[in-house]
């Protein structure tokens, strides 16, 4: 049978294995036929393999895009922006510490969660956070010791000065948000809100270190005010004066205190009051304390408040065993009366925690 002849190819392949059965010789065109299928089957697995390992552009169309999964959670941010953003973190709350401010937390790694710029904008909430707590503490501070100076009558603007000397802030920043913020690498807002409480706190230390040298104390053991500051009749002439002072009335000998921290500025006798002690305590403060029987100071020591001073007596223009005791403040006189109330009163309200900032 001639392969020619055949016009089917499943035909001749169906002959060509009669003749393979008939165990008759295959011509060359009847072995070409044969394995032609099987050529082409291999050569389109090839091709397959050939496209599968060749790369490929992403399609654009939008079925495409809508199968896509979001975007993979971020992880916390500790790069080095980061890190120095926690060192800002850090030079902030040393200086609000330096500045006299307690419970002062810097921001933490915690802080620093999500992508960078939610990080960096959680660390500066928690920055303006940390300045609010000090600035607070600070007004609160500030509000109990002008309570203080109202009840001695005096004005506390004087003693508000903010003076920036010896701080972690210098005089230029605390006048010029600017170079603070430049200094510290921050916002304005931000720099600005450092600067305020820069400044209370500052005032705080001044009005804690005022404070410190206010005559608060009592001078005597078992206070009797035997009588008060101001006009009164004069006991030797019978007549309205001026008295300057306190006098507490008492046994002689007794000791009398000093008032505030200080130093001995005078032991010695002065005109009307017989025996006579003083002590500067700074600030503006100064103490009197006459008719005296002894001393137990001298003159440049440094004292604290109740130490001994002197004795109580009846020197000089006195009519009975008593200590005369007066207050000066910038050099004019003070009813005294009112700084043992404002003591009083201070000590009653809170063990002076308004005096642990820093002097």
């Amino acid at each position: 049978m001639s392969i020619e002849r055949l016009a089917v190819p499943g035909r001749f392949i169906s002959l060509s294995l009669a003749n393979i059965a008939a165990r008759r010789p295959l011509t060359p065109q009847a072995v070409s036929a044969l394995f032609a299928p099987a050529a082409m089957l291999a050569g389109a697995i090839g091709l397959t393999c050939v496209w599968g390992a060749m790369p490929h552009s992403t399609p654009t169309w939008p079925a495409f895009i809508a199968n896509q999964p979001t975007s993979r959670p971020a992880k916390p941010d500790t790069g080095a922006l980061a890190q120095a953003a926690l060192r800002q973190s850090t030079a902030i709350s040393a200086m609000l510490i330096d500045l006299g401010a307690i419970q002062v937390t810097p921001p933490g790694p915690t802080a620093l969660v999500g992508g960078q710029a939610a990080s960096l904008q959680r660390l500066r909430a928690a920055e303006g956070d940390m300045i609010s707590i000090a600035d607070r503490g600070a007004q609160t501070q500030i509000d109990e010791m002008r309570r203080t100076f109202r009840a001695t009558g005096l004005n506390v603007g004087p003693y508000m000065t903010a003076d920036a000397a010896r701080t972690a802030i210098s005089p230029l920043e605390l006048r010029d948000a600017h170079v603070l913020a430049a200094k510290l690498d921050i916002d304005m807002g931000l720099a600005r809100k450092l600067q305020h409480a820069a400044r209370d706190l500052l005032a705080v230390r001044t009005l804690a270190a005022a404070t410190a040298a206010m005559p608060l104390a009592v001078p005597v053991d078992n206070p009797r005010q035997s009588s008060p500051f101001g006009v009164r009749i004069d006991p030797f002439r019978g007549e309205a004066s001026f008295h300057p002072g306190v006098d507490f009335a008492g046994s002689y000998g007794q000791a009398i205190h000093v008032t505030a921290p200080g130093v001995v500025s005078f032991v010695g006798q002065r005109s009307g009051y017989g025996n006579c002690v003083e002590v500067d305590h700074g600030y503006g403060f100064k103490t009197r304390y006459g008719h005296l029987s002894g001393f137990v100071a001298r003159v440049g020591q440094g004292v604290n408040s109740g130490d001994t001073i002197a004795r109580m007596g009846s020197t000089g223009r006195s009519t009975g065993v008593h200590l005369h005791y007066e207050v000066w403040a910038n050099g004019k006189l003070q009813n005294p009366s009112r700084f043992l109330k404002a003591g009083e009163t201070l000590a009653a309200v809170t063990a002076a925690p308004i005096l642990r900032a820093r002097g």
